[in-house]
C-alpha cells in the first residue's frame, strides 16, 4: 500500500513544462492502474480515490480531444471494475467528441472510445461509433479521408 502511496505521490511531481496534454493523459493512466490494484486488494476507499484523482487529471487536459481519450481510460478503469459509473463516464467523453468541430479529429476521437468498447466486448456500441466516423470521414478528401478510412477499417477488422 506504502508503495501505491508513493507512486500517486511521484505521479504529482512529474513536470508539465513539455506537452502538458500528454503528460497528463499519462499520469491519468498510471492513476487508472494504481486504482486497478487498490480494487484488487479490496482497499475500495483508495480505489474511489485515485479513480476521481484520474478523473480531475483527465479534465485538466486542455485538448478537448486529448480530454475525451483520458476520460475514456478512466471509463475503461470503471467497466473493468464493475462500476455503474462507467456508463455515465463513456458518456462524458462521447458528449465531448460533440464539442470537437473539425470531422477528422472528431472521427478519431470517437473510433479511439469504440477501440475502447471492443476491449470490453461492447461491439454494438463500437460499431455505432464506427459508422459516425465513417459518415464524418465522407466529409473530407485526399490523404486524410483515406487514413481514417483505412484505420475505421482496420479497427473493425479486431
Amino acid at each position: 500500500v506504502s508503495t501505491l502511496q508513493n507512486a500517486k505521490s511521484a505521479i504529482e511531481k512529474i513536470p508539465e513544462d513539455d506537452g502538458p496534454d500528454l503528460i497528463r493523459k499519462g499520469k491519468t493512466e498510471i492513476l487508472g492502474e494504481i486504482a486497478s490494484v487498490y480494487h484488487e486488494m479490496d482497499r475500495n476507499d483508495d480505489t474511489l480515490a485515485t479513480l476521481l484523482a484520474a478523473l480531475d487529471m483527465a479534465e485538466s487536459i486542455d485538448s478537448t480531444r486529448g480530454r475525451a481519450d483520458a476520460i475514456t481510460t478512466v471509463a475503461v478503469v470503471q467497466q473493468k471494475m464493475d462500476l455503474p459509473v462507467a456508463e455515465e463516464t463513456f458518456e462524458k467523453a462521447l458528449t465531448m467528441t460533440e464539442q470537437i468541430e473539425d470531422p477528422v479529429s472528431r472521427a478519431h476521437a470517437l473510433v479511439n472510445i469504440a477501440e475502447k468498447y471492443q476491449d470490453l466486448n461492447r461491439y454494438g456500441d463500437a460499431n455505432t461509433l464506427l459508422e459516425q466516423a465513417t459518415e464524418l470521414a465522407n466529409q473530407v478528401a485526399g490523404s486524410e479521408k483515406s487514413e481514417l478510412v483505412d484505420r475505421i477499417y482496420r479497427v473493425r477488422q479486431q
